[in-house]
């Protein structure tokens, strides 16, 4: 069984909640959190990618 990494669990979730927040005000007409909740989407899902490249570049260096 692997080792469940929280941190990129925690941002997954953060992530998949904002995109559910694009949905449901865009479905209220609320053009300011639906483009705010995007940019917030967009900031998270790159926050982890950034995140993964420097795991993955420190567990090559150690190798």
């Amino acid at each position: 069984m692997q080792h469940i990494q929280v941190r990129f669990l925690a941002l997954a979730a953060l992530a998949v909640i904002f995109m559910s927040l694009v949905g449901i005000m865009l479905a209220e007409k609320n053009m300011l959190l639906a483009t705010l909740s995007a940019v917030a989407s967009l900031a998270v899902v790159g926050y982890g990618f950034i995140q993964k490249s420097k795991q993955r570049k420190a567990s090559s260096s150690q190798q």
